[in-house]
């Protein structure tokens, strides 16, 4: 227990650092694109430093198992998505917000922001799917199945909204539905990339379209 409290401590920490730094306009851009990363992957190390099982990065890369779960919750994501734009832009509409529109549309844009947001992506389900989710499982385990399955996926989500709070506030509280479908997807598919997937997905989303009222 003191182990996840210290490595979640050291990752608020870590993430502090990049918003500040990232507030920061004295800091060049491209300073700002070598630092930012490289405190990410920091918060990987540091908190392996702190795991008792050191391999447990590797154990989640390289889980082969239930490739199908993945692709079964990537196409679930794109239905979710996609049902939330028809769902969010009709509701706009009736209470007078402009709908949600694409407003990518140059491909050198799309192409760096995917490979930006998969970095962080992977970084995020790395630390709260990989680590936090099946370290509470081992805490929670000897409670019946219904109730290990709650903790295990509220408790990753509410620390990985109270993450984001530093640059969102309250609107963190925006990302704790996708954050439990996350969670829900990695237990199902018994590894991060479903995980990894739909966090994809939901962020290119989310980055991709104006006029929200949120």
């Amino acid at each position: 227990m003191m182990t996840l409290i210290f490595a979640y401590f050291f990752l608020l920490f870590i993430t502090f650092l990049q918003v500040l730094i990232g507030s920061n306009a004295t800091y060049s851009s491209w300073l700002l694109g070598l630092v930012v990363p490289f405190l990410s992957i920091c918060s990987v190390f540091g908190i392996v430093a702190l795991s008792k099982d050191k391999n447990w990065v590797e154990k989640e890369l390289y889980n082969s198992r239930g490739w199908w779960r993945v692709l079964f919750g990537v196409v679930l994501s794109f239905v979710v998505v996609g049902l939330f734009h028809l769902f969010w832009n009709n509701l706009a509409v009736s209470y007078g917000y402009t709908p949600l529109i694409f407003q990518l549309k140059e491909v050198k844009l799309i192409v760096t922001l995917v490979m930006q947001l998969s970095f962080y992506c992977l970084i995020e389900e790395l630390l709260f799917r990989g680590f936090f989710q099946e370290e509470i499982n081992k805490l929670v385990k000897h409670l019946p199945l219904s109730l290990s399955l709650f903790y295990q996926i509220l408790i990753p989500t509410l620390l990985f909204c109270l993450m984001h709070s530093f640059k969102m506030g309250l609107g963190c509280l925006v990302i704790i539905v996708p954050s439990l479908f996350f969670g829900l997807l990695k237990y199902y598919s018994k590894n991060i990339y479903a995980a990894f997937g739909s966090h994809l997905i939901f962020n290119l989303y989310y980055s991709m379209l104006i006029g929200a009222p949120f």
